[in-house]
């Protein structure tokens, strides 16, 4: 019996940020997930690929019944009512899920497009999957495909001009908003990925008071000894926040980190002058009541995608020549796959 691939997936297209961070997934509870689609018969294999903007699973399955199973699961993991899941979720089958997957892999599906970010958050996904060996021949292929089709489109055109990322993004706006970062007091709070591409973009464009805070000292002292700058112990952000001019949040928390409560005590220690949030995590880190506060000004993940995506028109014809470049290598592989009687 032949078998299919799958994808369940929500994203950025078919969600809004308040419902893809119900769906965010932390590190610590991603093997949860594998565990509970691992024991759905007849799912022979799974990857999921989990980012700020998506929650995509990849399925191989000997029964397009299995849908049914995945939804009640995915539900019952989020705790969300299976009766709206389906207005911000969508299922690909067979070859439409190899075309997905190779876009979203090259940054054109992306809510910014032409990201760097995401080749590397496939990579790591797919990585986490074959450790748990969740994965097998099927998923295997058609990923090591993916890698070196995004491998080509990124050394062959120019989607990735600029090297476009949620990090340079989020610069660029300070830039906007300020002209100058020589003398804006920054703190950026978030040693991860996204924090550490942050902090070095922001360096590298003149500002010179960065300072780092995340829930472990260890990584914001790393962090901002290599920028020369200055570490910001978690617990002590509440009284020292009124310091900064921009702040700029990319943590893993599940919970807020700046409410609004805290940023109206701050205000008063700050007269008349404007702070800049800018809200880089998905779940967010920001109350988005700080607004409600005079002076205050809060960006999120969408406001950047609308600044990143603002020439998109002028490169339109590049976009067009990779998607039809990946839909070429994509049917190669499809076609491999149905001739070897592989896949359905």
């Amino acid at each position: 019996m032949q078998k299919e691939l799958l994808l369940f997936a929500t994203t950025h297209r078919t969600a809004p940020l308040e419902i893809r961070e119900q769906f965010a997934i932390n590190s610590d509870r991603i093997a949860s997930l594998y565990t509970g689609l691992c024991k759905i018969e007849s799912l022979e294999e799974c990857l999921v690929l989990n980012t700020c903007n998506r929650i995509e699973l990849y399925l191989i399955s000997l029964k397009p019944e299995i849908k049914r199973a995945v939804e009640n699961h995915f539900c019952k993991f989020h705790n969300f009512k299976i009766g709206h899941l389906h207005k911000f979720s969508f299922w690909k089958s067979g070859l439409d899920v190899v075309n997905h997957l190779f876009e979203v892999s090259s940054g054109i599906d992306s809510q910014m497009v032409g990201e760097t970010e995401i080749i590397g958050q496939v990579k790591s996904s797919y990585k986490t999957a074959a450790e748990i060996a969740s994965v097998g021949p099927i998923l295997h292929r058609v990923f090591q495909k993916c890698f070196q089709s995004t491998k080509w489109v990124r050394n062959n055109t120019t989607i990735g001009e600029g090297q476009i990322s949620i990090g340079s993004v989020a610069v660029d706006l300070a830039l906007r908003i300020f002209g100058n970062l020589t003398f804006s007091r920054i703190l950026v709070i978030g040693t991860g990925e996204v924090g550490k591409k942050t902090v070095k973009a922001l360096k590298s464009r003149g500002a010179n008071s960065i300072s780092v805070s995340s829930q472990t000292f260890d990584n914001a002292e790393k962090l901002a000894n290599e920028i020369a700058g200055q570490a910001i112990a978690f617990e002590d952000l509440p009284t020292v926040i009124s310091n900064f001019d921009i702040i700029i949040c990319s943590t893993a928390s599940s919970k807020i980190i700046i409410s609004s409560s805290m940023i109206k005590s701050t205000m008063y220690r700050r007269p008349n002058q404007p702070m800049f949030f800018i809200d880089l995590a998905v779940p967010r880190d920001i109350e988005t009541q700080i607004t409600n506060t005079p002076n205050v000004f809060l960006y999120n993940l969408d406001d950047l995608a609308e600044i990143a995506n603002e020439n998109l028109n002028s490169r339109i014809g590049e976009i067009d020549r990779c998607r039809q470049i990946l839909q070429e290598r994509a049917n190669r592989l499809w076609s491999s796959l149905e001739y070897n009687g592989i896949i359905n």
